[in-house]
């Protein structure tokens, strides 16, 4: 009993540990803290269980005033995912530790322009945690950004660095003819960025909008992307259509989508999403397009209501087989809308590939293609206590952002896919969490319990012919594949932030 106990207190002052409602202190986008000056030092430790001891610790400094604002935080972490193998010491690491850069940048407002740049979380303009542009979790990476709002109309511009002198290697990138082996001449993971435009025009208390994304490989920054708001799919053709002195090389790929948004003064916020990676018009005139591939689509939408219990909100989101996956899997061509052209990665000298975890992977929808999400949550405060509570359902198949038509070589011009395999993974995870203000202390604990049934795992990539699963040599991205695996999901976690504030 008294280990009930402990568990049901524990679970009663829990943070959401697998959902977007996590009610623990995060790195400063620099988008809406502006106003009156203060200056904040801050130190936090936290320390958590999954299926991995977490140990996090490290503060930072943040400065916000009216037209200028600075972040510079940054910790100490082992947690076995990553780690400090090739620090600057003279054993050549520290204990498993590693420094993680949660974020470090600036960003100014004069007007109605606003601008930022630095290593900083970010996300879409779709408040939702199934955000397809950007991930809902508040990834950190690189960043140069541009906004521009007067009220009535938004234009943003945002450069996004994705892979950059890379030291990582894996099967793939060591010995392009398909022969595992270490390439100690091989330069690691190929440049790539990204850049997202976002256009909105405001109604009342609706905005519509347009997002329109490209990633390219082989240069870290683009500036013709940046600069230009004309859309990328007709940069892309001008730029590598031949025939002209100004004609580029490299991959790249565009996706498209639309967006509503309605923040009602009733406290109401809805919105809705939907994003095109790539379509065809064979359903329309098969006879004059007469390739059937897949139409590669996501959507989400969302709803909250604000009331004197607190805010309850409900979320759904899902896509298709092959959204945010590259279109061919030659080297050279690893546009996949994600971090990372490889779901595996390991140090030069090394023979061991480390998993990617899959939620740092996505660029944008945080679950990825392939896959049906709902997911319930409730925010409010009691008794002084910052409380949240969350439910997530998902249904997934095969999936990986890096790997072209997964088993196949080649388009298999089978049409739309969408969880058409067995076995499907099915997981729901609840988690519940709280936070509380001790002078100035803010403490935070939190809890996540739930269950998976055939668990995505990464098996190698190959080919499916009369029933025979055969290994592709040339095509050895892992991909993720629903199992035979069904077990008990949990993690916890408890920490602390002290902060110093000067106004």
């Amino acid at each position: 009993m008294k280990r009930l106990a402990v568990f049901l207190i524990a679970l009663a002052a829990a943070a959401a540990a697998y959902a977007q409602q996590v009610p623990i202190p995060q790195g400063a986008d620099l988008v809406d803290d502006f106003g009156d000056w203060s200056l904040t030092l801050f130190f936090d430790f936290s320390g958590g269980y999954d299926e991995n001891l977490i140990v996090n610790g490290g503060g930072g400094l943040q400065y916000f005033g009216e037209n200028f604002a600075l972040t510079a935080e940054a910790y100490l972490r082992k947690d076995d995912v990553y780690s400090g193998t090739s620090a600057n010491t003279a054993s050549g690491g520290m204990g498993g530790l590693y420094f993680w850069m949660e974020s470090g940048g600036i960003a100014y407002r004069i007007g109605n322009l606003f601008l930022r740049a630095g290593r900083l979380p970010h996300y879409d303009y779709v408040d939702s945690p199934y955000s397809l542009f950007v991930n809902g979790d508040g990834l950190t990476a690189d960043l140069l950004e541009a906004v521009y709002d007067d009220g009535r109309f938004l234009y943003s511009t945002r450069w996004i660095g994705l892979n950059h002198n890379s030291d990582a290697v894996t099967t793939v990138y060591d010995d392009y003819t398909g022969v595992p082996g270490i390439d100690y001449d091989n330069t690691g993971f190929p440049e790539r960025g990204a850049n997202l435009h976002t256009f909105a025009a405001r109604f009342g208390d609706m905005t519509f909008g347009i997002q329109d994304a490209i990633i390219y490989v082989n240069r870290y920054f683009d500036f013709e992307y940046f600069i230009s708001p004309i859309p990328a799919y007709i940069i892309q053709d001008a730029l590598r259509q031949g025939g002209r002195p100004w004609t580029a090389s490299g991959e790249e790929n565009n996706i498209v989508g639309i967006f509503w948004t309605w923040d009602r003064p009733d406290g109401w916020k809805l919105n809705a999403q939907w994003l095109l990676d790539d379509g065809n018009l064979h359903w329309l005139a098969p006879s004059l397009f007469p390739t059937n591939q897949p139409n590669k689509i996501a959507w989400t939408a969302g709803a909250s209501k604000e009331t004197p219990y607190g805010r309850f909100s409900f979320y759904h989101a899902g896509a298709t087989k092959y959204t945010f996956e590259p279109s061919y899997g030659q080297p050279g061509r690893e546009y996949g809308y994600a971090y990372f052209p490889d779901v595996v990665f390991r140090l030069k000298g090394s023979v061991t590939d480390t998993a990617i975890p899959f939620e740092t992977m996505m660029l944008g929808y945080r679950n990825g293609e392939n896959n049906l999400a709902f997911l319930g949550a409730w925010n409010g405060e009691a008794a002084g206590f910052g409380l949240g509570a969350t439910l997530e359902f998902t249904v997934s198949g095969s999936k990986s952002p890096a790997n072209a038509w997964q088993e196949y070589n080649y388009n298999p011009d089978n049409g739309t896919e969408f969880l058409n395999e067995s076995p499907l993974e099915w997981k729901v995870v609840a988690a519940v969490g709280a936070t509380r203000r001790v002078w100035k202390l803010d403490l935070y604990a939190g809890v996540a319990l739930g269950y998976v049934l055939n668990e995505l795992e990464l098996v190698a990539s190959g080919e499916v012919a009369d029933g025979t699963y055969t290994i592709d040599p040339y095509n050895e991205i892992q991909i993720w594949r629903p199992s035979n695996t069904d077990r008990f999901l949990w993690a916890a976690t408890v920490g602390g932030r002290y902060r110093i504030k000067i106004k």
